[in-house]
């Protein structure tokens, strides 16, 4: 069999199993997307003179939904160093949001291409050690560090290592990384619904289906949280 025809194979393996182990999870986040989808649309059509904070929010958070749409495939096809590599870059524009909504005045130079680095949006939001540590693991699997490459390595305790090439299911990171991506949404769906609620686009009842995704959220992740580092961020050893 071609290696192509290898890969393949796997990532179909990977996503049966993903999908069986993980259904409620899975149907949450596509619950997430499709209410967040709903809620961009909303403002997209609005045919008023829009701001140009507005205008940046949208635009940050259209690229937000375009890649929670990329890190299910990947969640889905065992692709594990690549998802948080790719969720490190929805961590930065999420608090970019944040970090413009708190200085309108910073909008105009962001559009002008202005680079706007993480050190200093951490530094005026003042995000708490225990979330920029999260940032800082995601950070390991998007530069060539030791701990973001490991992940390609399977150790054997008693045959030594070997190289994984083709993706694998494995369960307790697959359920770790599905708890982070229903964070970040959370995080990001709640932003932008907070910023553009005072337009009156938003109806009774898109807010209380977002009170409806809090509960349901805070029901699976509270006992996730309560776990070691070691269980939220599992390393696969065999």
């Amino acid at each position: 069999m071609e290696y192509s025809q290898l890969f393949s194979s796997a990532e179909q393996k990977c996503m049966k199993k993903t999908n069986t182990a993980l259904k409620s999870n899975l149907m949450l986040n596509e619950e997430m997307i499709n209410f967040f989808c709903n809620l961009l649309q909303k403002q997209s059509y609005d045919e008023r003179n829009i701001p140009l904070l507005d205008l940046a929010i949208i635009i940050i958070h259209v690229k937000i939904i375009k890649t929670f749409n990329c890190l299910n495939e990947l969640l889905k096809k065992g692709h594990y160093c690549e998802f948080q590599s790719l969720q490190r870059d929805i961590f930065e524009l999420q608090y970019l949001s944040e970090y413009l909504i708190k200085n309108p005045e910073k909008v105009d130079s962001w559009f002008e291409g202005e680079q706007i680095n993480h050190r200093h949006v951490k530094n005026n939001l003042k995000i708490p050690d225990g979330i920029e540590d999260i940032y800082g693991l995601m950070c390991d699997f998007t530069h060539p560090n030791f701990r973001g490459v490991k992940g390609n390595i399977i150790m054997k305790r008693d045959s030594g290592i070997y190289f994984k090439i083709i993706p694998e299911f494995h369960k307790p990171t697959a359920r770790s990384l599905s708890f982070m991506q229903m964070m970040f949404e959370l995080s990001a769906i709640t932003t932008f619904f907070e910023h553009f609620k005072h337009y009156r686009n938003f109806t009774k009842d898109d807010e209380k289906q977002l009170e409806l995704i809090k509960k349901s959220i805070s029901k699976r992740i509270h006992p996730w949280l309560e776990k070691s580092n070691d269980e939220i961020f599992p390393i696969h050893i065999e």
